[in-house]
């Protein structure tokens, strides 16, 4: 279908020749996509590599005392740790010097440390530090990209795919059965560091938008949502002009997605269990 045809389409079940206004038919058509890939997923099956977390622990658990200091030598990247009270930790490299102060419940620190870093942690009042841990590798600028030592392996999905929408299946290896402990939420694939090799992921795409400026612009539809796009279209168009009109196309719209659904599963064989990952 192109966006030409559609056009035509909708002009032809509002018994017009032209729209009044075309300024308001490609929100409202962007609109009706993200609508119909909620109704009807659009699926897309890729292999993502393992999620890389390169990183070394230096202190399990560093309690504090009062006044006193306690210094630890990171030779890395990126240094990470939790602490849990009131505080400070000083970075000094060289002749530099930088602190820090804290007073939380539990803080993540995660900080860029280039060649090497002595981490010292000072303070008047007692506190704990955990999982002091320095990385080897970077994966990115992104000072949230680095890893806590407890961390589970993680991917951001909006990121790592450009059309992602949502999650459909749990993530699975090449051999296909589901890798254990692994999940989606949020648009984060979290997976155990225990797994190694490939990730396949099936998931929901987003639509690609149309630009509304050629006629023979072709729409993201499925073949098989084709004949309900122009439905759904309609019911948003003619909303404020004509609402008895918009309410029969959305009905006629949720009537042909239900039949849909009903006799064009996604998939086949045995049903898939979610068991609330998603």
């Amino acid at each position: 279908m192109t966006f030409g045809e559609l056009k035509r389409s909708v002009l032809a079940l509002g018994f017009e020749r032209e729209l009044d206004d075309t300024a308001d038919l490609i929100p409202a058509l962007r609109r009706s996509l993200h609508t119909l890939f909620l109704d009807r997923p659009v699926l897309k099956t890729v292999r993502l590599p393992r999620p890389d977390k390169s990183i070394r622990l230096i202190a399990k658990e560093i309690h504090h005392r009062p006044g006193g200091t306690e210094s630890y030598t990171a030779v890395g990247r990126a240094l990470s740790f939790t602490v849990s009270g009131k505080g400070s930790y000083v970075y000094s490299v060289a002749d530099i010097v930088r602190e820090h102060s804290f007073d939380s419940e539990l803080s993540e620190v995660r900080s860029f440390i280039g060649d090497g870093v002595t981490v010292s942690f000072i303070g008047d009042y007692g506190y704990t530090v955990y999982n002091l841990a320095v990385c080897d590798e970077l994966t990115s600028e992104r000072p949230e990209d680095i890893p806590l030592w407890d961390e589970r392996l993680t991917t951001d999905l909006k990121r790592a795919l450009g059309d992602y929408l949502g999650p459909y299946k749990q993530p699975e290896s090449i051999s296909g059965t589901p890798i254990a402990g692994a999940y989606v939420i949020d648009g984060v694939m979290h997976v155990p560091e225990n797994h190694y090799g490939p990730i396949v992921l099936t998931y929901r795409r987003a639509p690609i938008m149309p630009s509304g400026y050629e006629d023979d612009e072709p729409i993201d539809v499925p073949l098989e949502c084709a004949e309900l796009l122009p439905l759904l279209l309609a019911s948003y168009i003619w909303l404020d002009d004509d609402p008895d009109k918009s309410d029969l196309y959305r009905a006629l719209y949720r009537d042909g997605m239900g039949t849909l659904m009903r006799f064009m599963p996604k998939e086949t064989g045995a049903p898939y269990l979610t068991n609330g990952w998603a």
